[in-house]
């Protein structure tokens, strides 16, 4: 149920005290400052653009401009360059650019370093995923070739013996050559992935992974996400639970207070699930319009449900702001823990019936995915 009521005034603020007295020292600060360009000079490393011998070499100048207000790196001779050294002038603007710029292509490098090695990684676990799935099935074949040869074995007629096993050792042959090939083509397929790897993140990157709105994932990254889940369960059977929350009368709260409440709402749930769900496995998404998802990897049921009921109380205990007035609501939630040999369709579908289960009953309620 909706409620709105004035937002009380809140309490006059304190103004801040006044700075304490007295100048700072000129020199010491001069001094520390061309430290840091230095330090930030000494701990370069090779980017795309330019190596780390450069940007140690544009960090000395900098900290010679600085000290004794030498030339700024790239300045041409003129007769500023000579007014700056007579009368100390220093290019504070232009240390604080080349800084920031330096920071944000570090920045910008590390980030597509680290990602184009869990790109790696989840193409490599993918394939030994499959390719285990695909040597318990000719294992089983080559178990049921042994049990025919024990059969035969136990028969007395030797010429059915000589016939089964000729029969049996045929058939191993071409099993074990079938998996050969099997390996061998995953093995082409697998460089031929890590090849095109380069490429394919280009193309990605086109792909913003976060929702503008509410700032957690989007469905982009909440499918990548979850089949990765799905690939690491096959592997290792890490038991992992998938959470879909969804706003109770969402849609009433629109067409009453306008889509800026709506908006709003959706905010505030954002950072309550991301305050509920800390773990560095969790994944926190939006992956519908009011809807919610969260992965919890390494979790079974029992952990999952705790995790839930506390987000629901967390929720109805919620007071939104907005526009002078305050709002509650209230959230449904599907619940469920990944089964065996279950592919994240499947996964996401079973929870998504016990999320509408959830939102067909009375509002504030969780139900546990069968």
């Amino acid at each position: 149920m909706l409620s709105w009521r004035k937002k009380k005034s809140p309490p006059a603020e304190t103004p801040p005290p006044p700075p304490p007295s007295g100048g700072s020292d000129l020199d010491s600060a001069l001094d520390t400052l061309a430290a840091l360009l230095r330090t930030l000079g000494q701990g370069a490393f090779d980017l795309e653009e330019v190596n780390a011998d450069a940007v140690a070499e544009l960090c000395e100048k900098w900290a010679q401009h600085v000290l004794i207000c030498a030339p700024r790196p790239n300045q041409p001779d003129s007769k500023e360059k000579k007014d700056d050294a007579e009368t100390g002038r220093r290019d504070w603007v232009g240390i604080r650019q080349f800084v920031t710029q330096q920071r944000r292509s570090e920045n910008v490098y590390v980030s597509k370093v680290l990602s184009d090695l869990r790109q790696v990684i989840w193409a490599v676990l993918t394939n030994l995923n499959r390719s285990l799935s695909d040597h318990s099935e000719l294992e089983a074949e080559v178990q049921d070739l042994l049990d025919r040869l024990r059969a035969a074995a136990e028969n007395r007629s030797t010429e059915e013996i000589r016939k089964t096993t000729v029969e049996a050792l045929s058939n191993i042959n071409l099993v074990l050559a079938e998996r050969k090939e099997r390996q061998k083509a995953q093995v082409i397929e697998l460089d031929a992935r890590i090849k095109s790897l380069g490429r394919e993140l280009e193309d990605s990157r086109a792909d913003t992974s976060v929702d503008a709105l509410t700032r957690v994932y989007n469905r982009h990254a909440f499918e990548g996400h979850l089949t990765h889940t799905v690939d690491l369960h096959g592997l290792f059977g890490h038991s992992s639970c998938l959470v879909l929350v969804d706003i109770d009368h969402f849609k009433q709260l629109n067409e009453l207070y306008g889509r800026s409440a709506g908006d709003h709402a959706l905010r505030q749930l954002a950072d309550k699930l991301s305050r509920n769900f800390l773990r560095r496995n969790d994944l926190v998404s939006r992956s519908g319009d009011n809807e919610f998802s969260i992965v919890l990897r390494e979790t079974d049921l029992a952990d999952a449900r705790k995790l839930c009921d506390r987000l629901q109380r967390s929720v109805a205990e919620l007071t939104l702001v907005h526009e002078d007035r305050e709002l509650q609501i209230t959230i449904a939630i599907g619940v469920s823990q990944i089964r065996a040999d279950e592919t994240a369709t499947d996964w996401l579908e079973r929870t998504d019936r016990a999320l509408a289960e959830a939102k067909r009953r009375e509002q504030d309620r969780m139900v546990v995915a069968e």
